[in-house]
């Protein structure tokens, strides 16, 4: 078997058997970085993105979420009913809802405010309940010229989480439509609202599979070595094991989600 260690305390560093890993690559570096800083929770990919492009990411990122979203045919396995089925099914829609808040977020930076207006429109009807979707289109609208519309929005936002829930829009929300009321700058930059709840991204490596990754254990403090976190292997040299650290849908400690793991030290 092979252990992945990663070293953060310091200068990044991959070792693998005691071997030294090079990774030279700069957007892998930064995305290695963001998932071994953020152990134990998952790194959702608009998180990454804006590491690795910043504000203004590629088309080719933006087309790539289109791509992606456009594979939706409809509500997963609606026609069955069967618990097991609905479970797991709602965890598909909640990534879909949080793949497709990353992909207006790109738009919004890529001033496609006015063009993004009717689909944001419907996805806030299907989603009424995700408080970043409205922020959205809130910010779509007030940077189409259409101020009164966006706090229209809000107030629509409010009525529908007092009377389904039972709570206030959350303080980015509430936030964002002072900005607008006060007509101030911010407002009219990229929406900022973040869902309460955020679904991770899922897509393994290619070639892959779990009988050959054993699951991520906490080591916890030891004598003479760091806290670690340490992913155990089990795939023969030469086989792209240590792709796998760069796979940004892969499993995570406790969870679902990106990979964070790896020793880190």
């Amino acid at each position: 078997m092979t252990t992945l260690r990663y070293r953060i305390l310091g200068p990044l560093s991959v070792t693998d058997d005691e071997q030294n890993v090079a990774v030279t690559a700069t957007r892998d570096r930064i995305v290695l970085a963001m998932l071994l800083l953020r152990p134990g929770r998952i790194v959702g990919v608009g998180e990454l993105t804006e590491a690795v492009w910043g504000a203004t990411p590629p088309a080719t990122v933006r087309s790539s979420y289109r791509k992606a979203l456009d594979l939706w045919r409809g509500p997963a396995c609606a026609e069955i009913d069967a618990p097991a089925v609905r479970a797991a099914a709602a965890v598909l829609e909640e990534r879909r809802a949080s793949a497709v808040e990353d992909w207006a977020d790109l738009e919004l930076n890529a001033g496609q405010a006015r063009e993004l207006l009717g689909e944001i429109a419907g996805w806030v009807e299907q989603f009424p309940l995700r408080e970043r979707l409205h922020g959205q289109l809130m910010t779509a609208l007030y940077r189409s010229g259409r101020q009164a519309d966006a706090l229209a929005e809000f107030r629509r936002a409010r009525d529908v989480l007092r009377g389904e829930l039972g709570i206030e829009p959350g303080p980015e929300l509430q936030e964002l439509h002072r900005s607008m009321l006060a007509g101030e700058s911010r407002a009219a930059s990229p929406a900022s609202v973040r869902s309460r709840v955020r679904g991770p991204c899922t897509a393994r490596p290619s070639g892959w599979h779990g009988s050959g990754i054993s699951r991520t254990r906490w080591l916890g403090p030891r004598p003479g070595s760091p806290t670690a976190w340490t992913t155990t292997i089990r795939k023969p040299s030469g086989s792209g094991r240590t792709r796998v650290i760069f796979s940004t849908g892969w499993g995570s400690p406790r969870s679902t989600g990106v990979p964070s793991t790896g020793e880190r030290g």
